[in-house]
């Protein structure tokens, strides 16, 4: 968890008829003892002697295209099947809530990072819409899909604290840099997470927030001046 974070709440190929010549030899010379065969072939016959087809191999027009159409929708299927794979690596590693919170980024800005906000100039109100049937895994989905795109997304904003009150329909959030900044990064969360989601829906007040006990109270002299 991000450093100064809290979590206070917890989808038929062509057939081939082959026909056999009848001995077209006439009476007599079939029943002559020493039979002569005409020195001329049939015109199958010789076809076939030089190496080509007989009639009945010609392959008609489907016959010939559907190899290549066979081959076609294999390639394609190979394809997509890539194409799918691909966006599942990239779902899991990029956008799947449960994967591992990236740190490097949030913990490389930190290391230069020296408190100089007050409390109420960081700290912002969301007001939930359309929030459907509260679960703990919706909480868990909210909580972490903030912590993705603050560690990840927007590290100039440094720790934060954060507070969700399905009760109230509001969630609270405290950063502790880049704080005039604060309304345009919670409303690019909010378009981003609405891009991925359908509910809840969140409307980012631009209200000047006192820290306390109704709102969010969270000190930390390490983040905040005051």
């Amino acid at each position: 968890t991000p450093p100064g974070a809290t979590h206070p709440t917890p989808s038929s190929p062509g057939k081939s008829c082959y026909t056999t010549r009848r001995d077209m030899t006439p009476p007599t010379l079939r029943e002559s003892p020493r039979l002569q065969l005409p020195t001329q072939l049939p015109t199958a016959a010789r076809v076939h002697s030089h190496g080509g087809f007989p009639p009945h191999q010609n392959l008609s027009h489907e016959e010939a295209v559907a190899p290549m159409l066979h081959k076609s929708i294999l390639a394609t299927v190979g394809i997509f099947g890539i194409v799918a794979a691909s966006s599942y690596w990239v779902w899991k590693t990029q956008y799947d809530e449960q994967r591992p919170i990236n740190m490097a980024l949030l913990n490389k800005h930190m290391e230069t990072f020296l408190p100089k906000y007050r409390r109420e100039e960081c700290l912002v109100r969301v007001d939930i819409t359309d929030s459907g049937t509260w679960s703990e895994a919706l909480k868990d989905r909210i909580f972490r899909n903030l912590m993705h795109f603050v560690s990840e997304a927007r590290p100039q904003l440094g720790p934060y604290s954060y507070l969700l009150n399905p009760a109230t329909g509001q969630m609270f959030v405290q950063f502790a840099d880049d704080c005039p900044n604060r309304f345009e990064h919670m409303r690019d969360w909010a378009r981003r997470y609405a891009r991925r989601y359908d509910v809840p829906r969140f409307t980012v007040s631009t209200d000047i927030i006192t820290p306390g006990p109704n709102t969010l109270d969270h000190r930390d002299e390490d983040a905040w001046v005051e």
